[in-house]
């Protein structure tokens, strides 16, 4: 009687493992094996051990029937052991759109995540390390501006942990400037004499440009002017020297967007300093 089975690694076996296969025969000395493959069974598999068969790495090209038998055996003796060797695997994750995707503002997309496995699979999507949905597809509906970033799906294999891939898209959303903030005119009562700042905040994409058209005040100058992503922010110190209409311009290519600021100058009655309104 002859017996072959899986010594190593314990439980189901992946693209990269070590594999041995041990035979055990009846006879005193232990016998000698040669190793084939049911489907190659005129080549001998080369053996460092007697009786221990070593592939290292496995691939799935290596799945099959496996069979040892007696060295002084006779080639079409029953005297024989074999068994199924399963290798696993998991393909590179294949995501569709390709690298980057540009929508516009308001449509809807759908993205897909796939990897070929031998076993059952798994996909979850993040966004900014939180997770945004599950399965093989994302579903992206009425696109804003917060839409925009890197989605990443991760596929596992439940059943064999080590097996994972990943792959990303990056969606761009394309639209005219819109401001941050509910307001789109702000009214203020100020001392003259004081500094007051005015702030304005636009995302788009393609990213916009802030322009401010100031009456009433010769005295005004821009503080911030920084851009990051598809957010571009600007603020202007204007001195209330009397009663002034200010407005921030935010464009690009899809449009325009304005901010409006009323400011009503009063008597000072106090020292100048600095007031804010965003």
């Amino acid at each position: 009687m002859v017996e072959l089975w899986k010594e190593s690694p314990q439980g189901l076996v992946k693209e990269g493992d070590t594999v041995g296969l041990r035979c055990q025969g009846d006879g005193n000395p232990p016998p000698s094996f040669i190793f084939n493959r049911e489907q190659e069974l005129d080549v001998d598999l080369e053996s460092n051990k007697a009786d221990v068969l070593m592939l290292s790495p496995v691939s799935r090209k290596d799945s099959g029937i496996y069979q040892c038998r007696p060295l002084d055996a006779a080639d079409d003796s029953e005297v024989k052991g074999e068994m199924q060797l399963s290798v696993h695997y998991l393909d590179p994750a294949a995501v569709v759109p390709k690298d980057s995707e540009l929508m516009l503002k308001g449509e809807d997309l759908t993205a897909s995540c796939n990897a070929l496995s031998s076993l059952k699979t798994a996909t979850v999507w993040f966004k900014n390390g939180k997770q945004v949905g599950k399965g093989n597809t994302l579903h992206l509906k009425d696109a804003t501006y917060d839409t925009t970033g890197e989605y990443i799906c991760e596929v596992t294999v439940p059943s064999l942990p080590a097996l994972h891939t990943s792959g990303s898209v990056h969606i761009i959303v394309q639209g005219g400037p819109q401001l941050v903030g509910v307001e789109q005119e702000v009214r203020l009562e100020e001392a003259t004499g004081r500094m007051v700042n005015l702030s304005c905040e636009a995302q788009g994409h393609p990213l916009p440009s802030i322009s401010w058209n100031i009456v009433g005040s010769q005295n005004w100058n821009e503080v911030v002017s920084k851009a990051s992503g598809h957010m571009t922010h600007s603020v202007v110190s204007v001195k209330v020297t009397s009663d002034i209409s200010a407005s921030c311009n935010a464009s690009n290519d899809m449009g325009t967007e304005v901010k409006a600021f009323s400011i009503k100058a009063s008597k000072s009655r106090s020292p100048a300093c600095t007031g804010t309104s965003v």
